[in-house]
């Protein structure tokens, strides 16, 4: 796009018209440019100001057309890229690989006229399907780049015909201030400025004249060279084409039935053309219906989300009360076990305190055991002496059974004790244990 756009701005004749005449009355103010009749025929009026600058644009129109003309006559030489005709004959679907083969020479050496030209009649052929209407083609295509060609020398002939125009506008001009400035009664004092009227009205029409005659055989010259550049276009290009394509020529039925099918093809392109179309309606309507259910789905997506957001939360609330809730009576089961296991424990303290009392009672008579039992063994020791000293005696027999009815007295006398002591006891660790 910006490319195209360069190349129109850089082939604009009205820009290279106007830098010309920017410059060259740039050399008139700055004085380099000094010739009395150059600056008297093209500076003296605005309306020479304006024939000098629309010749101007209407030479760089021609000289751009000029150059455009001397590139493509050079393009010529380059031939088409197209294959020697040989003896075998091509059908008309073979028009896509001539087609190819174009286009890669327009790579190597650029676009011409006649290959732009071969590349239309090609694509007809191959649309259509028969080159039996090459003749109508070729004579079309001519004609076509012939009134294109004419018609861009436009801007040149409306040039050429608005150059006189204002040459006449300046003559009226210039015979008005002649004629207002005339004064029959100081005839001498009023002709110079006659004069200087006149001057005005005759320069504008010489100067408009000669111009437009320099651009109207500079057009001619140039419109000639591209007619033989078309002509040669036209004849190279009829040479490439013409007998390389198989041609079915009938007559009689046959010729009705070519036309018949010349007809059912183009219905078919017009079919085809109606498909493409509502294809595209159909495409067009699935696209609109896709953004109007991506549309819904994304509401609905919002107002889901909105939903489910307030639901969660709801939610959220409420379990978060049931678990204050719970903890608050967690806590307080806690609390009340801890207390019931403080009083058991403050119990099971109490118990062992009197199952340590009882101990220490229990060691004691544990002790008074011990020291009766060191009183018996002492006894014993007595006993044995006095067994000693009672066997020489003659009541020995008397004598030992009194003292055993003694020793076993004694005995159950310690024993009972020692029993009456450890009964406490039990007591005393049962409470502890039912604590």
């Amino acid at each position: 796009m910006l490319g195209s756009l360069f190349t129109r701005i850089t082939k604009s004749p009205l820009l290279w018209g106007g830098l010309t005449g920017f410059g060259f009355y740039a050399l008139i103010q700055n004085k380099i440019l000094t010739d009395a009749t150059i600056v008297r025929y093209t500076a003296m009026h605005p309306v020479e100001y304006a024939i000098t600058i629309m010749f101007f644009v209407g030479m760089a129109s021609i000289c751009l057309k000029f150059f455009d003309v001397r590139q493509h006559w050079g393009r010529l030489k380059f031939g088409t890229g197209l294959e020697s005709i040989g003896e075998r004959k091509l059908e008309s679907p073979e028009a896509v690989r001539l087609i190819a083969q174009i286009d890669e020479h327009d790579k190597q050496f650029g676009k011409s006229l006649q290959t732009n030209r071969l590349r239309a009649i090609l694509n007809n052929i191959r649309h259509s399907g028969t080159p039996e209407r090459l003749d109508d083609d070729l004579r079309c295509m001519a004609d076509d780049d012939y009134m294109r060609a004419e018609g861009d020398y436009g801007l040149t002939k409306i040039i050429i015909w608005a150059i006189p125009i204002l040459g006449f506008l300046g003559t009226v001009i210039g015979i008005a201030l002649a004629m207002g400035n005339l004064a029959p009664d100081a005839l001498e004092e009023s002709l110079p400025l006659v004069m200087e009227g006149l001057t005005v009205a005759f320069d504008t029409t010489a100067l408009a004249l000669a111009l437009s005659m320099i651009i109207y055989f500079s057009q001619f010259a140039t419109w000639r060279d591209e007619q033989k550049l078309l002509e040669e276009v036209s004849q190279l290009v009829d040479w490439e084409l013409r007998g390389r394509f198989i041609l079915r020529t009938a007559s009689g039925e046959d010729s009705q039935l070519v036309t018949v099918r010349m007809m059912i093809e183009v219905v078919l392109e017009t079919l085809q053309d109606l498909i493409q179309k509502q294809a595209d309606i159909w495409d067009q309507a699935i696209s609109a219906s896709h953004s109007r259910y991506a549309m819904m789905a994304s509401e609905s997506a919002t107002q889901m989300k909105t939903t489910l957001a307030v639901a969660m939360r709801e939610n959220v609330e409420t379990h978060a009360q049931a678990l204050v809730k719970a903890e608050q009576e967690l806590m307080q089961s806690s609390k009340r076990q801890a207390q019931e296991v403080a009083k058991t424990i403050h119990e099971s303290v109490a118990a062992l305190g009197e199952f340590q009392a009882g101990m220490v009672h229990q060691s004691e008579v544990l002790r008074d055991v011990i020291n009766a039992a060191g009183d018996i063994a002492k006894l014993e020791s007595q006993l044995n002496r006095n067994l000693s000293s009672l066997a020489e005696a003659r009541y020995f027999e008397e004598t030992l059974n009194s003292l055993a009815a003694a020793i076993h007295l004694l005995s159950s006398k310690q024993v009972s004790q020692v029993a009456v002591e450890p009964v406490t006891v039990a007591r005393g660790k049962g409470k502890g244990q039912a604590a």
